[in-house]
């Protein structure tokens, strides 16, 4: 007899918790808000430059990875702390390439690489897919991160 007074409040959960709307969302609908992402702080392009902005694919969002164009320094969003990180390879001119693969030092690792492959094209830059960032540790430990990426101009 008790189930049957709860059958009415469990079809009005149900009702509430399966959205009539289905297969209708668009792709937009899906991405992270700017307030979604954690990680790197807030990172600003001067007018006329460049840079390259990678976030973890898995969720939640985490901004990772920062690098302007021309400079030999970048930011990278490791452990819950702001690492700066520097490279000896000329990252100007990033737009040309078809693959990017950058390798750094710093912040206390053996290396860290960055790869990724240039894409669609972007209003003001293009996507970069099939990106990973790889971090070798000091004790010989290697973490490999799945990133999402642009290449964007201001």
């Amino acid at each position: 007899m008790r189930i049957l007074a709860f059958l009415p409040l469990l079809s009005i959960w149900a009702c509430t918790s399966v959205g009539t709307n289905v297969g209708t969302s668009s792709p937009a609908e899906n991405l992270p808000g700017i307030s979604q992402i954690a990680g790197l702080s807030a990172q600003e392009l001067d007018a006329g430059g460049c840079g390259v902005f990678f976030w973890k694919a898995t969720t939640p969002r985490t901004f990772v990875f920062f690098q302007k164009q021309g400079q030999a320094r970048a930011s990278l969003y490791d452990q819950d702390t702001e690492i700066v990180i520097e490279t000896s390879q000329d990252t100007s001119n990033l737009d040309i390439k078809i693959r990017l693969d950058l390798r750094y030092k710093g912040g206390g690792y053996e290396s860290i690489t960055v790869k990724g492959n240039f894409g669609d094209e972007l209003e003001g830059g293009r996507r970069i897919s099939g990106a990973t960032i790889t971090i070798n540790k000091l004790d010989g430990w290697q973490e490999i991160l799945p990133v999402n990426g642009v290449y964007v101009c201001r």
